[in-house]
């Protein structure tokens, strides 16, 4: 239930950001971009995460690299769209960068990875889940230590996939670039 609550707030917010994207470029209606506007998604979705990361005590305590990372992360999205927003040559590659961090879902015995933007598509192997839509901004990183965690470890059930919407972003990014320098 709180993932729909949580996802029909995301979708009314986006909508919000595209109206107020198109209120202020209603005068330029020529410089209109659907790559600046997904990089306005971005910018707002590392907010987010920046935000639900800094708030996150319980993460500081038990799990202060963890917490430094998903900081980091987010840091570095939020900046990279800016700087591809502005039109700076270094933000795509560092966009590029971050959405391909946000690709790969792996759970194994001793390792969890998962990290997403505002939502996220996932086709994974996973017992009694082939896909998944996800709201919300986080990464999930977790290495068990296997002498430590043997008992919950045991009960565990390891899968892969891959989370789709960075790879689509990714694809129209390259198209876009390859249009650009044609």
């Amino acid at each position: 239930m709180g993932d729909i609550i949580w996802g029909t707030f995301l979708i009314i917010l986006t909508l919000g950001l595209f109206g107020l994207y198109r209120f202020f470029t209603r005068k330029k209606v020529g410089q209109r971009s659907f790559l600046k506007f997904i990089s306005l998604l971005i910018i707002l979705g590392g907010l987010i995460g920046i935000l639900t990361t800094g708030l996150n005590e319980r993460l500081l305590d038990d799990h202060p690299y963890q917490y430094l990372l998903t900081l980091t992360f987010f840091i570095a999205q939020t900046i990279a769209s800016i700087l591809y927003y502005r039109e700076v040559k270094v933000g795509l590659p560092l966009l590029i960068l971050t959405l391909l961090l946000q690709i790969p879902v792996v759970r194994g015995l001793n390792l969890s990875y998962s990290n997403q933007t505002l939502f996220s598509f996932k086709l994974e192997k996973y017992p009694g889940k082939f896909w998944d839509i996800e709201p919300g901004s986080y990464v999930h990183f977790i290495y068990f230590d296997f002498d430590y965690v043997v008992v919950e470890n045991s009960k565990r059930e390891s899968g892969y996939g891959l989370n789709l919407i960075p790879l689509l972003t990714i694809a129209v990014f390259w198209k876009k670039k390859k249009q650009s320098d044609k």
